[in-house]
């Protein structure tokens, strides 16, 4: 979610109790630094909130203390979500009737959109995956923002991911237009044999769509 946020050009506040978790978040990229006070990351936001900047600060400290913290103080976001939905904070739910949207956490890999399939590619080499971004670049709708923008900067933090692997969400027929991009670039040498295109299911497991196409 901090991921998504920063690509879309919005400031994200993620508070964890866990060192270790903030640490990770940091290595994997999904974190650009850690903060130990609430008045630290609020002043850090603020600065990137007025040069309308992206990015994703990591608060170290007990979640319901900090929310609460924030209530009082008068800080209210735009979006709010919740690892624990089942075990609502109280003060978290302040920020909703104050007109915050509530995120479903465990929803946030679903399109609203019915006819869209949640795919993934992997790549053996950062100049394939590169070369496979603009494949499937080229298959989305010029007046797409968010997409494009998606694949426009998620290199930027997923380059340490191992495999490589990207996720979109395409409509059908956009699917098989990209098997078909992949399949040609496989087969004039661009891209190596080794890459795939996999398709989710309706009973989880994902199957390569390339090895249907070769």
């Amino acid at each position: 979610m901090a991921l998504a946020t920063v690509i879309s050009g919005g400031t994200f506040l993620g508070i964890d109790p866990s060192t270790e978790h903030l640490k990770a978040a940091i290595r994997n990229g999904s974190c650009d630094f850690m903060v130990n006070t609430l008045d630290e990351s609020l002043r850090v936001l603020k600065n990137e909130l007025r040069k309308k900047k992206s990015l994703s600060v990591g608060l170290l400290g007990d979640p319901t203390a900090i929310v609460t913290a924030m209530v009082e103080r008068g800080v209210q976001p735009d979006l709010v979500a919740e690892i624990d939905a089942s075990n609502k904070n109280p003060a978290l739910l302040m920020f909703i009737e104050r007109g915050a949207v509530d995120v479903d956490a465990d929803a946030t890999n679903r399109s609203d959109a019915s006819d869209f399939v949640e795919v993934a590619w992997t790549a053996g080499s950062l100049a394939d995956m590169r070369r496979m971004d603009e494949l499937a670049f080229q298959q989305l709708p010029a007046d797409d923002s968010i997409r494009r923008r998606w694949l426009q900067h998620a290199p930027a933090y997923f380059h340490r991911q191992r495999p490589l692997q990207r996720v979109l969400g395409l409509h059908p027929e956009e699917v098989a237009r990209l098997a078909d991009a992949f399949k040609n670039a496989i087969a004039a040498g661009e891209i190596e044999k080794q890459a795939t295109l996999m398709r989710q299911t309706v009973d989880g497991p994902k199957k390569n769509i390339l090895q249907q196409h070769r």
